[in-house]
């Protein structure tokens, strides 16, 4: 049979809707006539109609390579490029761009290129493009929101600026130089470009972005305005419901918010984000069983970023697990959730628990009825036998009333000699210690929880020394005070307080009192037992197991929690841990 008798029986057997017969008579002729691009493309679209993406694509590249087609190339480029095939999507680009030198294509290769990891090679292309002259708006677009993603905020502006002298009423240009300006923490700025009057409708998304802006300033009014506006608009729109939550939950409506997150849900059950935050608010009120199953989504919402994978913890444990109990989150985070874990040893056959290198010795120590093991000895994941993996903070859901056993644990025990070392070194008079962290490194929420460290000069707090527990760099700090208002504070230059958390405990533990922002040092304050003043904004910053201002309800019994009176007042809390030595 001639290859044209071919094809046509092959097209009636498609025709007739007989998929496996022109599949076998297709993958046959093939064989025989392996160059032939009518049968190869008839294979592809066979592929596509069965589902298989990649053997489809694979049969009209293999057809490009015969003989170039540009309609099929831009068909396979459309594909590839919805369904974020970026390999693929290279092969028809770089033909495609072979025949024709259209600066569109370039752009669409810059996306490719960066999609793939490949970023400075697509700031080439952009770089390019602009050196030739090209003022199209979806170069400067492109090129800011590859910046952006790369963290070069800064240069992005620039790139967006460079835009907007072309392009001066432009509202995308508008919308994203404003998110930038967002990134860099600069919100009066992006407010102004978010807020700009177009004669075009702003789009949802910019109204959201808008109003989180506006809360950041503290400009309520104008965020809950802006809000409505997008709630008005698409009253159903998960998106916005959700965004309206999370304003809620940032001014402490947390009741409010849970409700607006729940009606989010039924829109979209299996959403991260919602889960999440409804996971949130529970451990907030304390619901800290109830929330562990929304919580979990907090594995999936930022996969590359927490150092955890998702594990789905099952309802209920079993006598003979042998437990695995995998690290996540912060170190404070670590010593505040495995304080309770041995609770757990009551219900499985046995547990060890996966600790970081710097936290390992401290726990090491402390926790009993948990074999302890340290991470850097299984970096190949050559995890020790055991019938169950799971998250440490998922744990909590198989523990009652964590909070009353956290309060009622002993002291963490330090490393007796090493404790005497700094006795003799800084308690050598009769003087109080008083131990300062005033900041933390929090991407998210580090400026909004680290205090000014010049408040302590309102501390009536006589015949005592300061002695720093805040790691990083803080000399800056320390001197400014000291040139400006006499008050010196002793750092222990010999002590890495980033990464030895135990020698770190050691000095926390020689303090009379120590007053912290939320870090690191207040769960080591917690744990040992110092008397701890523990100063908390009043909004943003505060972290779900700091929002109960009842004692009885704050994990460690010897920490204090001193929230602002005002929003940003600092001075407040001096004044209330004044009153409280004074008492």
């Amino acid at each position: 049979m001639s290859i044209k008798k071919n094809i046509k029986e092959i097209e009636k057997k498609l025709n007739k809707g007989n998929i496996n017969e022109a599949l076998v008579s297709l993958l046959e002729s093939i064989d025989i006539y392996p160059n032939n691009v009518q049968l190869r493309n008839l294979l592809g679209n066979l592929y596509f109609k069965l589902g298989d993406l990649e053997k489809g694509l694979s049969q009209f590249n293999y057809s490009l390579s015969i003989n170039f087609d540009k309609n099929l190339a831009e068909f396979i480029l459309d594909i590839c490029l919805k369904e974020k095939k970026w390999s693929q999507a290279r092969i028809s680009l770089d033909l495609l761009i072979a025949s024709s030198k259209r600066f569109d294509l370039f752009l669409i290769k810059a996306r490719v290129l960066r999609e793939q990891g490949l970023i400075n090679d697509a700031k080439n292309i952009y770089a390019d493009l602009l050196e030739k002259g090209c003022k199209d708006l979806s170069l400067f677009i492109s090129y800011g929101y590859t910046l952006n993603r790369q963290g070069l905020f800064t240069e992005a502006v620039k790139i967006y600026n460079q835009g907007l002298s072309i392009h001066k009423e432009d509202p995308d240009l508008h919308f994203n130089i404003g998110i930038t300006y967002g990134n860099l923490k600069e919100y009066d700025k992006a407010i102004n470009y978010l807020g700009k009057e177009s004669n075009k409708q702003k789009p949802i998304s910019q109204l959201l972005t808008l109003a989180n802006f506006q809360h950041k300033i503290r400009n309520f009014d104008a965020a809950e305005i802006t809000i409505n506006e997008a709630y008005e608009r698409e009253p159903e729109n998960p998106l916005v419901i959700f965004q309206k939550a999370t304003l809620k939950m940032q001014s402490g409506n947390n009741r409010e918010a849970l409700k607006l997150l729940q009606q989010a849900l039924t829109k979209k059950p299996n959403d991260n984000e919602i889960n999440y935050h409804i996971g949130i608010i529970k451990l907030r009120l304390g619901q800290i069983q109830e929330s562990i199953k929304y919580y979990d989504y907090r594995m999936l919402r930022e996969k590359d970023k927490l150092d955890a994978e998702y594990l789905i913890a099952p309802d209920k444990l079993n006598v003979n697990d042998e437990l695995l109990v995998m690290h996540e989150q912060g170190i404070g985070d670590q010593i505040l959730a495995t304080r309770v874990l041995s609770k757990l040893s009551e219900k499985v056959n046995k547990i060890m628990y996966l600790s970081t290198e710097k936290l390992y010795p401290y726990l090491k120590r402390n926790l009993k009825n948990i074999e302890v093991l340290n991470e850097v000895n299984f970096l190949k994941k050559n995890y020790p036998n055991h019938s169950l993996k799971i998250n440490l903070l998922s744990c909590l859901k198989y523990i009652n009333n964590p909070v009353e056993i956290s309060r009622g644990m002993d002291n963490y025990r330090i490393d007796d000699l090493i404790k005497n070392e700094y006795l003799k070194k800084y308690k050598n008079d009769k003087k109080k210690i008083v131990g300062l962290s005033w900041f933390s490194k929090n991407e998210k929420i580090g400026d909004e929880k680290s205090y000014p460290l010049e408040i302590i000069k309102s501390l009536n707090i006589s015949t005592s020394k300061f002695i720093s527990l805040q790691y990083g760099d803080v000399k800056k700090d320390i001197n400014k005070l000291k040139h400006e208002n006499t008050i010196e504070i002793i750092n222990d230059d010999e002590l890495d307080y980033y990464n030895d958390i135990d020698k770190l405990s050691c000095l926390v533990s020689i303090c009379d009192i120590v007053i912290t922002c939320s870090n690191v040092t207040a769960h080591i304050a917690g744990s040992l037992g110092i008397k701890t003043f523990l100063v908390l904004p009043k909004l943003y910053g505060k972290i779900w197991y700091w929002y109960q201002n009842d004692d009885k309800y704050v994990w460690y019994p010897s920490v204090k929690i001193i929230e602002q009176d005002v929003d940003n007042d600092w001075q407040s809390c001096i004044q209330k841990i004044n009153q409280l030595l004074k008492d």
